[in-house]
């Protein structure tokens, strides 16, 4: 068993690169593949930025609801 896997693992193989004669042409559209790569990953960014602005404008509308209301509806001001 063993010789048989030292015989596969040595035996000599070629390397060298050859041309298949199928007739067959492969061509990748990288180009365009690339803008929408590109279109995908700018939506995400984009979509992400508008969701942290949305989140803060809505943080901010909390803030100023807190800052704008009375003393003795605060927590930590209306006792005393």
């Amino acid at each position: 068993m063993i010789e048989l896997l030292l015989a596969l693992v040595t035996q000599d193989r070629d390397m060298k690169m050859t041309e298949v004669a199928t007739g067959l042409h492969e061509e990748v559209p990288g180009g365009l593949l690339l803008v929408i790569a590109y279109a995908v990953i700018v939506a995400v960014v984009v979509g992400f930025v508008a969701r942290i602005a949305l989140k803060q404008r809505a943080t901010e509308a909390a803030l100023d609801a807190l800052e704008k209301a009375p003393a003795s509806d605060r927590p930590d001001k209306g006792k005393g």
